[in-house]
């Protein structure tokens, strides 16, 4: 998927499906379930796909590829490498996952954008004085990119 994607893209006006907040749940063979889910899925114009997983189980990023079709394909890196294929039709995805031990379903929707990040306050020069007594936390979650 390269240059002659990216153009079938302009053509056609297809932006890929929605990247951003995807929440779901999924169904083990070992597991059993339902057991949620909370994904970051980046779909890029070039057929690239990225984000993140987090469940119970652990955060873990993810690279992979999409079509056009709606079809995607991934793999967690970290944990028991899922590898994780699917369909998205309009804002949710049908996807199956199999590890080196384990196999079952999973089923997502897309609830929204991921907000941007903000940049820090520049924080005043000179030394700090006395117990910071907030602590700072960003408002948004922060999700290794794997590129």
């Amino acid at each position: 998927m390269g240059d002659s994607y990216s153009a079938l893209l302009q053509q056609t006006g297809d932006t890929g499906p929605p990247s951003g907040s995807w929440t779901g749940s999924f169904t083990s063979s070992l597991l059993g379930g339902p057991h949620d889910e909370q994904q970051e899925y980046h779909f890029h114009a070039d057929g690239r796909m990225t984000g993140c997983v987090t469940n119970e189980f652990g955060e873990h990023p993810l690279k992979g590829t999409w079509s056009s079709d709606g079809s995607f394909k991934y793999r967690q890196i970290g944990g028991d490498l899922a590898e994780v294929e699917g369909k998205i039709c309009r804002q949710s995805a049908q996807a199956k996952f199999k590890t080196y031990k384990d196999r079952g379903l999973l089923s997502s929707r897309f609830v929204g954008v991921v907000a941007e990040r903000r940049q820090p306050k520049a924080m005043a020069k000179g030394p700090i004085k006395g117990i910071l007594k907030k602590k700072c936390i960003p408002p948004y979650r922060v999700c290794r990119q794997v590129w």
